[in-house]
């Protein structure tokens, strides 16, 4: 397996230490692997077969099978792994965007399926304060009733005690996990600059696998969907989507299912050129054509996605 410099994964560890995908593929008895990755590779798959396969292993092949699945569980975070460049990423601009349509105390949310931090530092940039889950305190500490709080400040009055919101506040939750969350060694779930968290197993991120469905019942996740579940419920609200192929059940149905019974919630999808061929692409576009809130709309990101949304020329 190749990391995202070019460089090669057995060479990293050393050919001896690890079992080539060939290797692992033949030794766990997955035929999907015939001479090679082919363009049909399904890594979620593999990795499953692999979760799957892991109480099989002899004694004395366990550690080098663990290795090696490691192995590939790190190059997916090393291929994850991004830092935010504004002069060709659209995330400020997005963000900037949909804020201003906001009035408070309403507060934008994002939900992303991504580890990587492009959306905590597009909002940096731009000087926002992220409700992330997370304690503002010197070790962050999860806390999923922080998506619950806002930033105000009084305003002294002889006759009332207005307060005035802070703007530039955005939620963020990160409903697969993190590059920069780890868990402690009293079970705590901490955030940390992601150049810190070097041990895989320590790491709280849903990996590709069959699993994913069934690890979303775990903390912290079990309480990021609960939130997501709860802005899906609200009225007079649009939910967005952008660079989501809707391929993931547990998410998809908890999104059509919220179509059929908030009937204050409308759905705006973009990114029309991604594949359209599952069954929840489909029932999505039955939503549609049975009058439901429903829209598709040819546009991405990091490209022209902020100009539909009303972009200003400052921008």
């Amino acid at each position: 397996m190749e990391n995202k410099d070019g460089s090669d994964a057995n060479e990293k560890k050393g050919k001896n230490d690890i079992y080539s995908l060939s290797e692992l593929a033949n030794n766990t008895r997955y035929e999907k692997i015939e001479g090679g990755l082919s363009d049909d590779f399904d890594l979620e798959d593999f990795i499953s077969h692999l979760i799957r396969y892991k109480s099989f292993v002899a004694e004395e092949e366990r550690k080098k099978f663990e290795r090696s699945l490691n192995e590939i569980l790190e190059c997916i975070r090393d291929n994850t792994t991004y830092d935010f460049d504004g002069s060709k990423l659209k995330h400020a601009k997005v963000i900037n965007t949909l804020s201003r349509k906001l009035k408070a105390p309403h507060k934008l949310s994002i939900v992303t399926t991504n580890y990587d931090v492009l959306f905590e530092e597009a909002a940096m940039s731009e000087n926002y304060t992220v409700f992330d889950g997370f304690t503002f305190s010197e070790k962050p500490v999860f806390d999923e009733g922080m998506f619950d709080w806002n930033l105000v400040r009084e305003i002294p009055n002889i006759h009332t005690k207005e307060v005035e919101y802070k703007d530039k506040v955005i939620n963020l939750l990160k409903i697969h996990g993190s590059l920069t969350w780890e868990k402690g060694e009293d079970g705590q779930i901490l955030r940390k600059d992601k150049k810190e968290i070097k041990e895989i197993d320590k790491m709280v991120m849903i990996f590709p696998s069959s699993d994913k469905y069934a690890q979303s019942y775990q903390a912290p996740y079990f309480e990021l969907f609960a939130k997501f579940q709860e802005l899906l419920r609200r009225p007079n609200t649009l939910l967005i989507s952008t660079g989501f192929s809707f391929s993931d059940d547990h998410i998809a149905q908890m999104v059509i299912e919220a179509v059929k019974n908030n009937p204050g919630l409308t759905l705006l999808i973009t990114d029309f050129n991604i594949d359209q061929t599952s069954k929840n692409w489909q029932a999505l576009l039955d939503l549609m054509e049975a009058n439901h809130p429903v829209s598709f709309l040819k546009a991405t990101l990091n490209d022209d996605l902020a100009s539909y949304l009303g972009e200003q020329d400052e921008y």
